[in-house]
């Protein structure tokens, strides 16, 4: 007869949190709690556990994607498994002493490796999927499209493995559904790499109607303003070129700046009366493609694909619009679009692929006309800068745990398999 029951959990610090490139120490602790077995010998009743116990925690992630097809009455799926991760660390190896039915703790402060060293499954080489050993950010989609779905993810949990050799116990270790995830994201980047390349555009356009004239030479009843109508050089032109500038690598955390200039054409126009031309609106929507293949079939990897507008950014001061381009700006007016957040970095596994395009819209007017563009071009979403406007930091000291038993044990979430993993912008951690 066992002389009890030994239950084992992990609790984090600060479930939250996450971790860019795991610079900083995952923080937490093992809750371990003893209870007796019951026994009709008082003699064999025992109130304490005294006895020789080992702890190890593993660390380890996966990318994991799931397509169903269907084709008339032919449903089918696919499965997509990767390997990311694997490293374990021994918690606590020697002697320990718990009362019955009080929890002890075991204190940790792991460093997890930036890289995967597990072995990868056979896949078709493919430009579009990664093949390097750098770490995806957390991640969680389920897509719906025609005739097509498909759910993709990246996460990193935390098992537990519990022994005490020579000892007749029973122990229940949280493992598997009940493991608790670690938010992560790719390596902070350093200031002396952040890229400042830009994508440029550059647009022309012509304003020709009668709010170029002196109000007084403005045609003046029906065959005036018919004759106008019909004669293609009745108004006088002007004529004017727009550029704007936008940043080809964003970094979560950072403004998106953006920057539109006006250059009026003085040798094409002909109006004697130069308009002010306005900026009145302005935004950025960024979307995400993402990419799934399964493992192979026969011989092809099903695959499916995926494209959503995720952020939608417009002028932070909205009493800065409409906002003229003339003289007095040296007819340039830069706006920020507000920080970007919320989404992953650009990544890809062997089987995920996360990119993005930013799409801007600008609208002008002048001379009681408005003129829009629209321009799409691919950017690259990196992680926060190292040092960057959150404050963020890579360093941090290593610690026990120090949450309260009841606080932590409340924030422990429940996890299963069928249920999707928390969404990327609900992590509002630390970082």
């Amino acid at each position: 007869m066992t002389i009890g029951s030994l239950t084992a959990k992990i609790v984090l610090d600060d479930p939250k949190k996450i971790y860019y490139g795991f610079v900083e120490p995952v923080i937490g602790h093992v809750l371990i709690t003893y209870r007796p077995g019951s026994s009709k010998d008082p003699t064999q009743h025992i109130t304490d556990l005294f006895g020789p116990l080992r702890v190890t925690i593993t660390v380890h992630a996966r990318a994991k994607t799931k397509i169903i097809k269907n084709s008339g009455q032919n449903r089918r799926v696919y499965r997509g498994r990767a390997p990311l991760l694997s490293q374990s660390f021994e918690v606590h190896n020697g002697p320990i002493k718990c009362a019955a039915h009080k929890a002890c703790q075991l204190p940790f402060a792991i460093r997890i490796a930036t890289a995967h060293r597990t072995k990868q499954p056979t896949w078709k080489p493919d430009v579009r999927y990664g093949d390097s050993f750098l770490l995806p950010p957390t991640f969680n989609i389920s897509y719906h499209g025609f005739a097509h779905r498909f759910d993709a993810f990246t996460e990193y949990r935390i098992g537990l493995d519990v022994g005490m050799p020579g000892i007749d116990i029973t122990i229940h270790a949280a493992n598997g559904d009940s493991e608790p995830h670690l938010l992560y994201g790719q390596l902070r980047t350093p200031l002396n790499v952040v890229s400042h390349e830009q994508y440029t555009a550059n647009q022309h356009f012509m304003i020709q109607n009668e709010h170029l004239l002196p109000e007084s030479d403005r045609p003046m009843g029906f065959k005036e303003k018919a004759k106008a109508l019909f004669k293609s050089d009745y108004y006088p032109g002007y004529h004017f070129d727009v550029s704007f500038s936008a940043p080809r690598h964003l970094y979560l955390d950072e403004n998106l700046m953006f920057e539109v200039s006006l250059h009026p054409d003085m040798k094409l126009s002909t109006a004697p009366v130069t308009p002010e031309v306005q900026l009145v609106a302005c935004s950025a929507s960024l979307k995400a493609q993402t990419v799934a293949r399964a493992e192979q079939q026969l011989f092809t990897e099903p695959e499916s694909e995926g494209n959503e507008i995720v952020v939608v950014l417009s002028a932070l001061d909205r009493r800065l619009l409409p906002c003229p381009l003339s003289k007095a700006n040296e007819f340039t007016k830069q706006l920020s679009l507000g920080p970007l957040t919320g989404v992953p970095s650009t990544f890809a596994t062997f089987n995920i692929a996360r990119s993005y395009t930013l799409e801007f819209k600008i609208r002008l007017e002048g001379a009681n006309k408005h003129f829009d563009v629209e321009r799409t071009f691919p950017v690259t979403v990196h992680p926060p800068i190292k040092g960057g406007v959150d404050g963020g930091c890579d360093a941090a000291v290593a610690g026990p745990s120090n949450a309260p038993n009841s606080e932590v044990t409340a924030q422990l979430p429940a996890y299963h398999e069928h249920e999707p993993l928390p969404e990327y912008g609900e992590a509002v951690g630390k970082g």
